[in-house]
């Protein structure tokens, strides 16, 4: 059986004015006229081809590396506003196989329609509390990085607007539409002649396995969409179990 389900939320009304700002997604944004959970960031003009520095587009759209400007924008148009935080498409696959006595039985969920903000590397934090990120080895170092990059150069006056300003851009936005096999089931019922031997109605062996792995991802990345920020992803589990009645 197929389940799918679709859902999308916009505010229509929020009686307090919001100054222009950007939004992970991961936490309510009452914003007039864009979703519950936005992403909103600021726009990402690539690296400064000679220092590496992160560039943007201030409010005239010219590039700028004028990073107390661009994290203070005077209106929404400045930013770049990029979906729903939530998916939009969700549901599942369930289907069950049967071949005489065992049965083989599979659920196969997805998640389309939404996007999420990654972390990188922050060079304030990597100085002050030796903070690190695997973007750390993919930092600009010369010129041409720019066009196999977007990771700025190592940054040593702990610049934090400069950093600031790349993490929360769009360079970081990455698509978590994902399939995930979530479970499957196998089991074997014994036939009624060897029941009756042992004076049982029913006699089942069977095996379970949860939160199995990831299928497919839009983004290519490590990372989990589920669990963008890191944390605790749900653990894989297997059980061997026996159904027996009498």
């Amino acid at each position: 059986s197929i389940l799918p389900s679709h859902a999308t939320e916009r505010v229509t009304k929020y009686e307090i004015t919001q100054n222009p700002r950007t939004s992970q997604g991961i936490s309510i944004t009452p914003i007039e006229g864009y979703p519950v959970y936005s992403i909103i960031s600021y726009k990402y003009a690539g690296l400064d081809a000679e220092t590496g520095d992160p560039q943007g587009y201030d409010r005239d759209g010219n590039i700028s590396k004028d990073y107390a400007g661009l994290l203070y924008p005077e209106n929404w148009e400045e930013l770049n506003y990029i979906g729903s935080g939530r998916p939009t498409w969700f549901g599942g696959l369930r289907n069950t196989v049967s071949y005489g006595s065992l049965s083989l039985s599979f659920n196969i969920s997805y998640k389309f329609g939404y996007f999420f903000q990654r972390n990188t590397v922050n060079y304030p934090a990597l100085f002050s509390n030796y903070s690190l990120h695997e973007d750390y080895t993919k930092r600009w170092r010369k010129t041409g990085d720019e066009r196999l990059t977007t990771v700025p150069s190592i940054d040593y006056t702990s610049n934090t607007s400069r950093a600031n300003f790349y993490a929360d851009s769009d360079a970081l936005i990455e698509k978590a539409d994902h399939i995930r096999l979530q479970d499957i089931s196998l089991s074997y019922s014994f036939n009624n002649t060897f029941l009756k031997r042992l004076k049982m109605s029913t006699l089942q062996l069977y095996a379970f396995a949860n939160n199995i792995g990831l299928l497919w991802k839009a983004t290519k990345t490590s990372l989990d969409p589920d669990f963008p920020k890191g944390g605790h992803p749900n653990p894989f589990t297997i059980a061997f179990g026996i159904k027996a009645g009498f």
